[in-house]
């Protein structure tokens, strides 16, 4: 039997900038920065409060922001 080697290379090296909109569906991204689960994952992540998807949109085209968060139900 061959054992597994455990992949010790980051995927990211640096800061993930991810934005949202101020929306009760952020939560989940808010209570993980507050509470340190990124900082327990040696994930260094920063949250951006932005106006508007818009806005979002434009700062992920021109690599201000490295992605976002969007409430699933906008997309259906």
């Amino acid at each position: 039997m061959s054992q597994k080697q455990e992949n010790t290379t980051p995927l990211h090296n640096g800061t993930v900038r991810i934005g949202f909109i101020p929306l009760i569906d952020c939560a989940p991204f808010v209570i993980a920065k507050e509470k340190g689960f990124f900082d327990a994952e040696s994930v260094d992540v920063v949250l951006s409060k932005e106006a508007s998807w818009a806005s979002i949109r434009d700062k992920v085209a021109f690599n201000v922001l490295d992605g976002d968060f969007i409430c699933w139900l906008l997309c259906q």
